[in-house]
């Protein structure tokens, strides 16, 4: 906001009314404890995003993160979505296995990291390992081995405080 200092008068009325949008504003929000979570080695800067619904293009995936990875010439997508309690957790994992197995395969079962899943693969997004730990789902996509996938989803949930963050 801005007057010319020929007006007083409407610079302090500029100057009031900033002040009560300001104090409406209030202080900024808390970031979500999953974000330092992310492994910080080889992300792509900036493209940590928020994905309300339709995570991986799946309508029963929601509330997560995900980003980008670069190992060598290639990228990859490190994936969250997080449940209201472990049994959707358990019911999401099994219909995006399902989901795998129609579009792609699922190679092998997973007993860890976190609480286990599988790795697979699909014909869009190349290699898949998807965990489930507690209430959340965490997915990488085209990592260019499993070891290194298994390295980023273990890292992050390594770097969860409690792996129940949202």
């Amino acid at each position: 906001m801005r007057a010319t200092p020929a007006n007083e008068k409407v610079a302090a009325s500029l100057q009031s009314l900033s002040e009560r949008i300001s104090d409406g504003i209030g202080p900024p929000p808390k970031l979500p404890s999953i974000l330092p979570a992310f492994p910080s080695r080889d992300q792509v800067p900036r493209t940590i995003k928020y994905l309300p619904r339709d995570v991986l293009g799946q309508s029963y995936l929601a509330n997560g993160f995900e980003a980008q990875y670069r190992a060598g010439s290639k990228s990859c997508r490190l994936t969250t979505a997080s449940f209201e309690s472990v049994q959707e957790a358990v019911d999401a994992l099994a219909r995006y296995k399902a989901f795998i197995t129609s579009t792609g395969h699922v190679g092998r079962e997973l007993k860890s990291p976190g609480d286990g899943g599988f790795a697979g693969s699909d014909p869009f997004n190349g290699p898949i390992v998807a965990v489930r730990s507690g209430r959340k789902l965490v997915v990488t996509l085209g990592a260019p081995s499993e070891r290194s996938a298994l390295d980023l989803i273990t890292a992050l949930l390594a770097g969860s405080s409690s792996g129940e963050s949202p």
